[in-house]
């Protein structure tokens, strides 16, 4: 059977910034998000890191989200950095980058928005909505990742990274599986992405040692005529 990953704590931080979203000495000017995040008759603005402003509506935010709901129902403090006020609104600046903030409201508001194709920012719009307690997002954005794990357009390492980081078993395995159809054991493009994504330890080693456990099994069902072919 193929591998499951064992359950991974991420910290905020690594989670956030294992792809920096621009480089620490940016600076952005503000810019106001396109609609439906842009409404005249908005109660909060949620600013993402790199200064894009999301004009919403506050009732739908904490419905989404009881984490953000506790940042907003406490009063304002002067000594936090996260608050500020644009023109007569409470603005709440949070860590995300705009493509991932975009994802959740996305998914929170009634509207018919398709989520983007990109493994990369649904991998991240699920670890922020794992951070944030939103369950609708989790579940639909669980399912999205699901649904990438026979396409063959994505690179089977990079599904794997992706399932590892996001703790999803069933997807993990599905990509593992799919790692035996590349011919080699690992290549140096596999390694870049497992440290690009901060892979454990322990999870590239399940992969190695599943990746051995097959091949040992094939050997032994084709017998010895064919071993040396399969080696090779």
């Amino acid at each position: 059977p193929a591998p499951t990953p064992a359950s991974i704590q991420i910290s905020r931080t690594k989670s956030l910034y294992a792809y920096p979203s621009r480089p620490a000495s940016a600076s952005y000017s503000p810019k106001m998000a396109s609609r439906p995040f842009n409404a005249r008759d908005a109660d909060i603005v949620l600013s993402s890191s790199d200064g894009m402003q999301f004009r919403v509506y506050k009732n739908i935010v904490e419905l989404a989200s009881p984490v953000i709901a506790a940042k907003l129902s406490s009063p304002p403090n002067a000594a936090e950095r996260r608050f500020s006020v644009i023109g007569s609104l409470r603005c709440l600046s949070l860590p995300e980058s705009s493509q991932t903030l975009a994802v959740l409201l996305k998914i929170c508001y009634p509207t018919d928005e398709k989520l983007p194709n990109d493994l990369h920012t649904l991998h991240l719009a699920l670890l922020s909505a794992k951070h944030y307690q939103m369950e609708k997002a989790i579940r639909v954005l669980k399912e999205a990742l699901m649904a990438r794990k026979d396409d063959v357009s994505v690179a089977p390492e990079l599904l794997y990274a992706v399932a590892c980081r996001c703790d999803l078993q069933d997807l993990a395995a599905a990509a593992a599986k799919r790692t035996l159809r590349t011919g080699t054991s690992f290549t140096d493009a596999m390694f870049n992405t497992f440290e690009r994504y901060n892979l454990s330890a322990g999870s590239v080693q399940r992969l190695l040692s599943y990746q051995k456990r097959c091949r040992a099994a094939a050997r032994y069902v084709v017998g010895p005529q064919w071993r040396t072919q399969l080696e090779s």
